[in-house]
Parts: structure tokens; sequence; C-alpha cells
């Protein structure tokens, strides 16, 4: 598939998200409950000294508006009221406004998120500050105590679309013409000589290509990563090999040895040299992300694996003779008990939780399967106190409401979070994170160590460069102060423990 039948399908999938679920304004309610971003959260001084600052404040600073601030107590979000006071004109004075932190996860911004009603001699202005502080810590302490994973809109006709609470999907209409203009001008990405890919990025013989026998061993009560390359990773936990999203083709399209976004960097092994696989996890149907020639062989070598995929996506596997398929929506959680070779029971929980993507194949087939991300716990499955976590995003927007439920529900200890195919922003953000956004992912799931996946791999079109991602998250990793072995980019096939 050329790149510019990619920007056509994109452009397709916002068209058709907008007939199944179209962008609308979000509510004062759904800001006001929307999680807030902690990496941008503003000390009062901070709130005031930019809102005073702005054109609204200095305007209501000239019409004597008092002001009040406060922070709720779940989500710490500032909140601040703005107020008529006696000085005030006679007619301004039947508004109070509420100002607070803005949604938006790159910028310090603050937002008018409300207008409220008052009479005009003031006499129920305390009791409207007070009713609306309650709103919202009452607001708030239901959604931490329910914390339920939201679903995807549903329809026969058009499948599956994201639901109208995620805020940042396609919160504006993308012209065709924009769009265009876009493709035909845009500036190819810097990809370095192959020579110059070899020294930046090494390929690693991953350890149970060097000693299968050894890899069993050693890892039978420990947990460790490999990363395979692009969204592909092994994972294994206390023995159990757990394959996210296997990808081993030369390009990412329906005919992998002629078209499509080519691999620049080659995978660490061939699918043939995997251990024994427990366990698949597909997160959705694009090419770059799902290979049916990689599912021939581990199927074949093995059959016992269960595959784990959103739901409509049975029928991919079904083809090649799978028999061991879970399909899951949203919120859904299945078990499985697994012997190891050396008689040791393990037991594995799956969760499939939300996604801000699409799927797609075809170009004719948009929103036809689910797309998730997925959480693992793997445990002994005598003493389930002894366990390990792990979450795959797959792709994503920023849903961050549904991420945090996530940190709330699981104790990560590791994630694989997504840092490239971000740019231009204006068009990709509503489905891909860039680097600052997936460290703030890290953030708000309050994962003990995540690992950066879905880059340095393929030349999928957007504009960034081939090893931008890296040096982005490197450059934003320093600005929020997260720690450099807290998440890391590694190295294909190269093995972390966690």
């Amino acid at each position: 598939m050329r790149k510019g039948h990619l920007y056509f399908l994109q452009f397709l999938m916002l068209l058709g998200s907008m007939c199944a679920n179209p962008a609308r304004k979000p509510s004062a309610q759904y800001e006001a409950n929307n999680p807030v971003n902690h990496s941008h959260s503003m000390t009062k001084i901070q709130f005031k000294e930019k809102f005073m600052s702005s054109i609204e404040g200095i305007e209501y600073n000239e019409m004597h508006f008092l002001t009040m601030y406060f922070s709720s107590r779940v989500l710490k979000w500032n909140y601040m009221f703005v107020y008529p006071s006696e000085k005030t004109p006679e007619e301004k004075k039947n508004k109070m406004f509420v100002y607070t932190e803005s949604d938006s996860v790159l910028e310090s911004a603050i937002v008018l998120n409300d207008t409220i009603d008052i009479s005009e001699d003031l006499s129920d202005l305390h009791k409207k500050i007070n009713q609306k502080k309650n709103n919202v810590y009452l607001e708030e302490s239901t959604f931490q105590e329910a914390g339920k994973l939201c679903i995807p809109f549903t329809n026969k006709q058009l499948g599956y679309s994201n639901p109208k609470s995620f805020s940042t999907w396609l919160p504006r209409f993308i012209y065709p013409k924009d769009l265009i203009t876009w493709m035909l001008s845009k500036e190819k990405p810097f990809i370095p000589e192959k020579s110059e890919i070899e020294k930046k990025l090494p390929v690693i013989t991953p350890a149970f290509v060097l000693d299968a026998q050894e890899y069993i061993n050693n890892t039978e009560e420990s947990a460790v990563v490999t990363w395979l390359g692009h969204a592909s990773a092994l994972v294994t936990i206390s023995g159990i090999n757990i394959l996210a999203d296997p990808v081993f083709s030369k390009r990412a399209s329906s005919f992998p040895n002629t078209v499509g976004p080519i691999r620049h960097v080659p995978p660490p092994c061939a699918a043939e040299a995997l251990p024994v696989v427990h366990a698949v996890l597909i997160s959705h149907s694009h090419h770059d992300h799902f290979d049916p020639e990689a599912v021939k062989v581990i199927s074949k070598k093995s059959p016992d694996a269960v595959w784990f995929v959103p739901l409509g996506f049975d029928a991919h596997l079904m083809q090649y003779n799978i028999k061991n398929i879970v399909c899951m929506g949203w919120g859904e959680i299945k078990t499985h008990t697994y012997t190891l070779e050396s008689g040791k029971k393990r037991r594995i929980k799956v969760t499939s939780v939300p996604a801000q993507h699409w799927g797609c194949r075809t170009g004719i087939d948009i929103f036809r399967e689910l797309w998730c991300g997925w959480i693992a716990t793997v445990s002994d499955a005598k003493d389930r106190s002894i366990s390990k976590t792990m979450y795959f995003a797959g792709d994503t927007g920023m849903c961050r409401k549904e991420f945090l439920k996530i940190g709330m529900w699981f104790n990560i200890d590791l994630a694989l979070i997504p840092i490239g195919c971000y740019e231009p922003s204006w068009f990709i953000y509503p489905q891909h994170i860039s680097p600052k956004e997936a460290l703030i992912l890290h953030q708000i799931i309050k994962a003990k160590k995540s690992v950066a996946i879905h880059w340095g791999t393929y030349d999928m079109g957007t504009t960034e460069d081939f090893l931008q991602p890296r040096d982005d998250l490197i450059r934003d990793r320093k600005t929020l102060g997260i720690d450099s072995n807290e998440f890391i980019t590694v190295c294909p096939g190269e093995l972390i423990p966690f």
C-alpha cells in the first residue's frame, strides 16, 4: 500500500467516523470531570498570574470582578470562580464564570468551562459557588468510585467508533482540500542511510535465540521484555510468553513483498525463532500490527497459544485454522491457566481496555473490527499475590479519562507505549500520541517501567524524521522530570528485566 493510499484511507477514516459519531464541543460538565494533566498542573500563583494577564483577566479586573480559587480533591483540577462585586457595573452582575486548566496535554492553558446565572443582588452568590464546588466533589468522587471503562459506539451498519467521551477524537472537520494540499507539499522525513541506522539503532540477537533453554530456565521466576521492532514485543512473566502484535514482514501492507511502508530496520529474529508462545495479543487490524505471514508461523509452532483479539477480529484468524481465539470488548476480562514444562501452574488474566484509534485493512472495511489495548496479569495459580502486570497500549490517541481509570484499576509493572507516527499533529493527534503525550500517559497510569514501541522500524508516511521519536522522548523526558530508567527506548532484540 503506497503512502498516498494510506492518507486516503486515513481521510476515509475521519469522514466515516464523523458520520458515525459527529464531532462536538465537550460539555462544561465533561471538562469539569475530565482528568487533570498532572504534568502541567499549575500552582495557585501560576494559575492567577496566567489568568490575570489574559484578555479576560484584564477585562474582569477593570470591571471589579473578584476571584476565588480552589483545587478539586480527587483529580487535583484547578478551578477559579470569577464573580461580580458591588463595584461591578450593574449590567455585568448577573453572571459568574468558572475557569479551569485546559484539557490539552501540551500546554498549561486556562479555559472557560462554565457560566452560571446569579441574582443581581448577589444574595445567592456564595450559595452558587458552594453548590458548584459540591457538584465537582460529588462528580469526581463518583467517578473515582465507579471507574468503569467506557464502551465504544456500536452500529450494525457502521461498525464501531470511538465514544463521545473521547474529547480529542475528531474535534474539528478536516477539509479534503487541506489534506490534499498537505499531501502534495509536505516534506519527506529524513531517513538515515542503512549503515547509519545500524550504528544508531543496532539490532541485537535476542536471548531466546542465543540459548533457548537458558532463556526458559532464567525466566521461569522472573519478568523480561524483548522489543521485536515497531509495535511487536515478547513479554515473559514467570515462564509465560506473551506476544504483542507480531509483525515481521518487509512491508506493512496486504502485499508485504511488493508495496506498502518499507521496513528499514529488520526484526531481530525470524518468527520461526520465537519460543513457544502461550498468549498472543492483537490490538487492531492495521497492517503494521497484524501480519498474516507471522500468524501462520506462530500458530504452527505454538498450536496451543490463546489469541486475544478485539471484537469482530476472529474472522482474520479462523482462515488460518486457529482454534483458541478469544474475542473481547472493552472492559471484558478472561482468565486462562497454563502448565509449564516444569509442572508449575500459572494463571493469566487478560483485560481489554479502551484505545482511541480505528481499524482497516482494505479501505472498505473501516470500523468493521474493534481496536483496543491490553492488560495481562500473570500469577502463580495457587498464590495470586505473586504476580506481574503488563499494559500494551497498541495504537491510541489521548483518551486521558480512560488512562486514569487504567492507572486506578491496575498495578502496572510494565507498559509498552507507542511514541512514533505523530506529525503533523493537526492531522495525526486524534489517533496517535506524541512522545510527550506518551510520557504523560506513563505518568497517568503510574507504570513502574515503560518501554517505547511503534518507532524506528517502518516509514509510516508521517513527517517526523525516522529517529526523531527517540530524540523527542529524551528531550521531553527531561522537561517532565521523568527518570531516564523509568521510560526507556531500547534496540530491537534487547532484553529488559522489570
